[in-house]
């Protein structure tokens, strides 16, 4: 009991510090909505002032004193010439700008300090302090915690009772509605920015005399953070620091009972997977605030590029020496793990920090099949694939509850678990010894890296080569727009009939098996297989690379594979004996890249290219429209799906105690018009969403056709024909109005998952998207950006998007908002022409009574809620209830 005791005192200590570092994450990411992975970068940066004073004699709390303005310094630098010209940007941006920071900040580290550990004298005393006859405990430890309470109690009252504090709890929610009470949103970042960075100071300052001081050794504390905050939900500062505490109490009591780190360091990924299982998505995103996303590639294939690409690197294999090629051989494998960025990050818009740690189970599997099994070099690489693919499966089931920047969470627990409890076992991996690696051959002749390079590299070229070819099919497929609609907008993809769940999946299991085959090729570099290089600290590191050079490009992909350590950028550095400097050059480009063009490389290039043949006018232009081929019309003579009604029977729908929908009933017969009006707050949309099953658990029945769906998600919905029109539009602004219509038009199967990657089907309208091309008069604006249409127009395309998925029943949400004369007389039209001629069920609901009662067979009036009134349009005219309550007249008795 007395060492159940003593470790769990110890484990406090370490606890209340990652509690410190987590209530510093809580304080930016409510300002400010960043998970700031440079948090132990601030840390490390103040640790070694610190250490600096000291060492010159400067007093030790003067030193402190130094070390927290450095830090707090470090935490406005960051806030005002980083995150604030990113404030526009997408969350993942400005995540990847943390990584940017860290990867500046401990690489200047490494090149002044080493890597050893440094001896930093404590700020508190440590004198022992004997607890019991036999329970002893270092005072350093104990005042480390009670610090950490009393923070906690200030930081807990200061929100609650300051308006400081309040102000930056309403920031979190909205920060547009805290400018218009008067407060400014950017003071309150920065003040947020400034405390979380203390915060950060304090923590490695504190820590760094318990552990000693290294560079790596600041890693771990932010990943703890992370877990620890995650329990807080990021919001909740005592929470923050009670998973902090459990978390420490657990790592040290994992030691005592195993004896060795291994277990310890997989704890962060246990408390992880435990809090998102329990709490679900804890990290909201802001209301009424759309980010801008980094652009994509087009997927099209040119020609000439990759022959210029593939020739120079045929070149450098066969005129080039060993260790150029050697250089050359591993760019290629790193940029397969690239390309599973662009997969996972820059299609799907999944944060994967996992990626190296899915290479190494690739690289494992294929050592242990040829190896002990001798199996051939293509097996142990398809081994090495499925590997990788599995673990890839487990990182997005893991996600499936999650969103966005809890993702990248996630996947620093999967590789931390990865990396701990199998890439660094020695039963498993050989220990310091490591693996013995067979020399492979390939249909009878030796591909061995070591014997014969330029033949490895040549392997290593053909599967870089197969691999983007595949990817860039990906983005041409039905499979690619799949992940993009869920990158772009997670509820427009669900009512267009695609699985968000499946989508995601997909997309990290391939971009695992990607990773997985990478790790495989990496594995048979070498003729002893060690695994210290897995590590996040890599995936973060190519993740950047990755981002630095458009990470929506299968180029990025590539490219990000040679400017890595070990890469070809890094051999052509050591010519000169820069290499060294490449980790903080590349950390510097990439945050000034982020800052000035933050979609990367790659696109800059595009555009500057593009604008140069606008002014040679004899360069042909490439345009972003589909050929014309795939634009002409098809011949359209009857409806793609048969007629079904809608039913409601008493639905309702509350949020806590306020009922929003109260026992509505409702029937459209097949071909009719159902015209819902009623007052702002009626309830309209909220029954939109609980019939197209946006809005779950509710009450009562909706049938389609007669057949019930209430247990069915939104996007099984949407394929039993099911559509809808969103109030808010949400459009797919990265992709051409043609692309969205795509995604509207594309069947729903699993087979593109699969075929897409070989040979995509050529692109087609549906029929019903070209109706309404047709009379809207979108086909001059198909091949421009959403984004750049005005607003009536925008609405047009929504509405031709709901109708390009062939409904039976379709649902428009104010459809009519913000449409000119002429266009509501358009909608208007084809609102009839879709229901006389095509027999759909239409239920519309607008508040521009004129419309409505023009094309409605039958209007239903809802008020707080519930149904007041039901009819024929000239009846619901003349009803004395429906012009007091909503047409807002006066009725005399």
């Amino acid at each position: 009991m007395n060492e159940f005791l003593r470790y769990a005192l110890l484990g406090l200590g370490t606890g209340a510090v990652y509690g410190l570092s987590a209530q510093g994450l809580v304080l930016i990411f409510l300002g400010n909505r960043v998970l700031n992975f440079a948090q132990g970068a601030v840390a490390l940066l103040s640790a070694y002032t610190f250490f600096e004073c000291t060492t010159r004699g400067l007093p030790l709390l003067l030193g402190a004193a130094i070390a927290l303005v450095v830090a707090a310094s470090t935490g406005a630098i960051i806030e005002l010439a980083v995150m604030r010209p990113l404030r526009h940007t997408s969350s993942v941006t400005k995540l990847v700008a943390t990584i940017g920071l860290l990867t500046v900040i401990q690489s200047a580290a490494a090149l002044h300090y080493g890597d050893t550990t440094k001896f930093v004298k404590g700020l508190l005393p440590n004198q022992p302090w004997l607890l019991t006859d036999t329970l002893v405990i270092g005072q350093d430890r104990a005042w480390v915690l009670v610090i950490a309470l009393v923070i906690t109690v200030v930081l807990v009252l200061g929100v609650g009772r300051t308006r400081l504090g309040i102000a930056t709890v309403a920031t979190a929610e909205n920060p547009t509605a805290v400018e218009v009470l008067g407060w400014s949103a950017r003071t309150i970042s920065l003040a947020n920015w400034v405390l979380g960075s203390i915060l950060a100071g304090l923590a490695g300052i504190l820590v760094a005399p318990m552990n000693g001081l290294s560079v790596s050794s600041m890693s771990q504390v932010v990943y703890c953070a992370l877990a620890a905050a995650l329990i807080g939900g990021f919001r909740s500062f005592g929470w923050a620091m009670v998973g902090g505490l459990l978390l420490g109490v657990a790592q040290a009591e994992a030691v005592r009972i195993h004896g060795d780190v291994g277990w310890s360091t997989a704890i962060p990924f246990i408390v992880i997977v435990a809090a998102v299982l329990v709490r679900g998505d804890v990290v909201r995103g802001r209301a009424g605030i759309r980010r801008r996303l980094s652009s994509v590639g087009s997927g099209d294939l040119r020609l000439g590029s990759v022959m210029v690409a593939v020739v120079v690197a045929a070149g450098v294999v066969l005129l080039s020496g060993h260790n150029a090629v050697d250089a050359l051989a591993t760019s290629l494998v790193v940029a397969l793990i690239g390309l599973s960025v662009v997969v996972a990050t820059g299609y799907a818009g999944e944060l994967s920090l996992a990626q190296y740690a899915l290479a190494g189970l690739g690289a494992l599997s294929a050592v242990t099949l040829a190896g002990r099994f001798d199996a051939p070099f293509l097996v142990a690489l398809v081994g090495g694939s499925l590997a990788g693919l599995g673990g890839g499966v487990a990182v997005g089931l893991l996600s499936l509850r999650v969103r966005g920047d809890v993702v990248a969470i996630i996947t620093v627990g999967v590789a931390l678990a990865v990396q701990a409890l199998v890439l660094e076992n020695p039963r498993l991996t050989g220990g310091i010894s490591g693996l013995a690696v067979p020399s492979p051959t390939l249909f009878g002749l030796s591909v061995d890296a070591i014997e014969h390079p330029r033949r490895f590299a040549t392997v290593c070229l053909a599967a870089c080569f197969l691999a983007a070819m595949a990817v860039m099919n990906l983005r041409r497929g039905n499979a690619g727009r799949r992940l993009l609609a869920i990158r772009s907008g997670e509820r427009a993809a669900s009512v267009l009939g695609i699985s968000v769940p499946g989508a995601k999946l997909y997309a990290l299991a391939l971009a695992g098996g990607l990773a997985g085959v990478a790790g495989a090729l990496f594995a048979f570099r070498q003729s002893v297989l060690t695994f210290e290089g897995f590590t996040v600290d890599a995936s973060m590191t190519l993740l950047g690379a990755v981002v630095l050079a458009g990470a929506g490009y299968v180029a990025a992909g590539v490219m990000g594979g040679f400017a890595v350590s070990g890469g070809l950028v890094y051999y052509v550095l050591t010519l000169t004996g820069g290499q060294q400097y490449l980790p903080v050059a590349l950390g510097v480009v990439l945050l000034l890249n982020l800052v000035l063009a933050p979609d990367g490389i790659v696109p800059a290039n595009g555009r500057m290219i593009r604008a140069l043949a606008r002014k040679l006018p004899t360069l042909p232009r490439r345009d972003r429209r589909a050929p014309d081929s795939i634009l002409t019309p098809p011949a359209v003579a009857r409806p793609s799906r048969p007629p079904a009604g809608l039913e409601l029977r008493d639905l309702t729908v509350q949020f806590g105690g306020v009922t929003a929908i109260d026992g509505v009933s409702l029937t459209v017969e097949p071909g009719r018009v159902e015209g819902l009006i009623g007052p702002n707050g009626a309830g309209k949309t909220t029954l939109i969403d609980a019939v197209t099953g946006v809005t779950r658990g509710y009450a009562g029945q909706v049938l389609v056709g007669g057949v019930a769906v209430d247990r069915w998600s939104a996007a099984r919905r949407a394929r039993v024909g099911l559509g809808r029109t969103l109030q808010g539009l949400e459009l797919f602004e990265e992709l051409t109005v043609f692309e969205n219509l795509l995604i509207g038009s594309d069947s729903r199967g699993p087979t593109p998952y699969a075929a897409d990657l070989v040979r995509p089907r050529p692109r087609q309208l549906s029929g019903e998207a070209w109706i309404a091309v047709d009379r809207f008069g979108l086909v001059d604006a198909l091949d421009q950006l959403p984004g750049e249409l005005p607003y009536g127009r925008r609405r047009l395309v929504a509405i031709a998007r709901a109708l390009a998925a062939c409904p039976s029943v379709l649902l428009l949400d104010e459809p009519a908002a913000g449409l000119s004369a002429r266009e509501r007389d358009e909608l208007g039209t084809l609102i009839r022409e879709l229901v006389d001629s095509w027999g759909m069920t239409v239920l519309l609901v607008e508040h521009d009574v004129d419309l409505v009662m023009r094309v409605s067979d039958h209007v239903t009036v809802l008020e707080f809620g519930g149904v007041i009134a039901r009819g024929e349009p000239a009846a619901i005219r003349a009803d004395r209830e429906v012009r007091r309550a909503f047409l807002g007249e006066e009725v005399s008795a």
